[in-house]
């Protein structure tokens, strides 16, 4: 997670600064997406600021939080667990 970070913090960095929300990881960007995902499904008016990053920016990022739940054989053995 570290270094999935590190590889986007400009992209965490930009969205901070123009979205005043504390952007730190992928997982607070992804929630930043689905936002923007709801208000755009409502036909509301997105910032101009988000053109240069939605959604062709944020989908890796969101596609890969939902995917960390399961990433490893025993946190899919775990998840399992539930169904089973």
């Amino acid at each position: 997670m570290k270094h999935y970070n590190e590889k986007h913090a400009d992209l965490y960095r930009y969205t901070s600064e123009h979205s005043g929300a504390n952007i730190h990881d992928a997982e607070t960007l992804a929630y930043l997406y689905d936002i923007l995902f709801v208000e755009e499904l409502y036909n509301l008016t997105l910032p101009n600021w988000t053109k240069t990053v939605y959604p062709d920016k944020m989908i890796p990022v969101a596609e890969f939080v939902f995917t960390i739940p399961a990433k490893t054989k025993l946190l899919q053995r775990l998840k399992m667990g539930k169904l089973v």
